[in-house]
């Protein structure tokens, strides 16, 4: 059994295990309850917004604010297209981690956006995770700034440089 970090709870929906900050446990319960899981929930609300990276990410209003980014974990390189969204039952699930390293990272004063909702949907030899985050408003991706925004000038473009220089080495550290 996983600790739960301060401030959330654990809790059980059908086949999945759910571990969201105490004041979202049971909007997530009811996500899954009512549409399967968190990712189907967030992608069928009818005010939901979509990212396009690697895969899909819906944001959407939780209760209170800011808006949730809702993802699910899949593989990257060689294994993506074999194993796709499953993970094998091995260890601590990885949905777990994340929220684990995320708490840490911010109490070590390292700018994270925050876990609302880590759930693991296990399966006899595998799971698969779906992680939900606050929305960080503004925010715009570092290879954009540097490379895409025509309307940064260069020094708004040396000081996204330098934040990010300086979010490297405070991981380091």
């Amino acid at each position: 059994m996983t600790t739960v970090p301060e401030g959330y709870r654990s809790a059980q929906v059908g086949d999945a295990r759910v571990v969201a900050r105490e004041d979202a446990v049971a909007f997530v319960q009811d996500a899954i309850e009512s549409a399967g899981t968190l990712y189907n929930f967030a992608r069928r609300h009818p005010d939901a917004e979509t990212i396009q990276g690697r895969q899909k990410l819906y944001i959407i209003p939780g209760p209170g604010s800011p808006r949730w980014v809702v993802r699910q974990l899949s593989h990257g390189g060689l294994l993506a297209p074999i194993t796709g969204k499953r993970f094998f039952r091995s260890g601590k699930p990885r949905p777990l981690n994340e929220l684990q390293l995320s708490v840490k990272l911010q109490q070590l004063g390292i700018l994270t956006p925050n876990v609302v909702a880590a759930v693991v949907y296990s399966s006899r030899f595998s799971y698969h995770g779906e992680m939900a985050r606050e929305e960080v408003g503004n925010a715009r991706d570092l290879a954009d700034c540097l490379f895409a925004e025509p309307d940064l000038d260069p020094l708004q473009r040396a000081s996204a440089l330098a934040a990010a220089g300086r979010l490297i080495g405070a991981l380091h550290r």
